[in-house]
């Protein structure tokens, strides 16, 4: 079992990683007529390092916004 604090960082970051990774698929598939569609659509490795770009500030940015909307100690 893992101490709440422990938790609650995995929960939250892994909810917002996965939002991000989630709006950049979409802009790929979506508007594949945005230059950064274009760049990563023929290059696997450009398409994983913007997944992760996108998957990391919404997970940090998840986890803070959760941080501070906080009502109780973890």
């Amino acid at each position: 079992m893992m101490p709440p604090l422990v938790w609650f960082v995995v929960r939250n970051f892994a909810s917002g990683f996965a939002l991000g990774m989630f709006a950049a698929l979409s802009v790929v598939t979506v508007a594949p007529s945005f230059l950064i569609a274009q760049l990563v659509s023929t290059s696997p490795v450009g398409l994983w390092l913007m997944i992760f770009a996108y998957g990391s500030t919404f997970g940090l940015g998840y986890l803070v916004t959760a941080l501070w909307f906080m009502t109780e100690d973890v």
